[in-house]
């Protein structure tokens, strides 16, 4: 191993504890959950939005002790869905060009967690999670952050931000200010609260603590929305 891969093994393991990121999303959305939706109060039917493999929708699912027959995914990769359907109902769709198979206000909990930007129709999306959703439901979105401290400083010496990265599946960036701006489009919903998780080159867990106090450095933002009424 050369020194450079050492370092920088160190750097992105010991110290800014990169394998937290994933838990740190998940703990970033539990703490959404805590913190507005009452622990008595259980959704009838559960809806993840890109649901991938169903290991991070399994984890909010027994946060909250849902059935599994209450829950339900829509996916565009088979391989995805197979690993799914192991522990959710789960319905093959192409977000980005057909809508939704389910009636309006079907859902009392609707995810969409690291999904809109991979979307070039992400409005679309956004307006079928607010007709799925029945009042007085609540949905979580969340996605990566554009105005990241490390988006930041690698577009101040003109390098391509990570989370727009030529080689990976992501066609939109949002900021905090204006993705906030758009989800109050929707008039029938509010959106409650935001928070933010991981904040590189930041060490871990300061780098945690500081995401959900400064959301718009944050490595990725998500926002609890509650549906106030049927018409949009």
């Amino acid at each position: 191993m050369n020194f450079y891969k050492y370092f920088r093994e160190v750097i992105t393991n010991k110290i800014l504890k990169a394998q937290n990121e994933i838990s740190g999303r998940t703990k970033a959305i539990l703490a959404l959950f805590e913190a507005h939706v009452p622990r008595a109060w259980l959704p009838k039917k559960f809806l993840d939005v890109g649901c991938a493999n169903g290991e991070s929708t399994m984890q909010l699912v027994e946060y909250l002790g849902l059935p599994s027959k209450s829950v339900f995914g829509i996916e565009i990769s088979d391989d995805h869905i197979r690993e799914a359907k192991k522990s959710l109902q789960v319905i093959k769709v192409d977000i980005d060009r057909g809508h939704f198979p389910f009636a309006d206000n079907s859902f009392q909990m609707v995810v969409c967690n690291q999904v809109l930007e991979h979307l070039k129709n992400f409005m679309y999306v956004i307006n079928e999670i607010n007709r799925v959703l029945s009042k007085g439901g609540f949905a979580i979105i969340g996605v990566p952050n554009l105005g990241h401290l490390a988006n930041r400083l690698y577009l101040l010496f003109g390098k391509q931000p990570p989370c727009l990265n030529l080689d990976c599946s992501h066609v939109r960036g949002f900021v905090h200010s204006e993705l906030l701006k758009i989800l109050r489009r929707w008039k029938n919903w509010k959106v409650l609260d935001c928070n933010g998780s991981t904040m590189y080159p930041v060490p871990y867990p300061l780098s945690n603590w500081l995401a959900r106090h400064f959301v718009n450095l944050s490595g990725y933002s998500f926002y609890i929305i509650k549906k106030m009424s049927g018409s949009p």
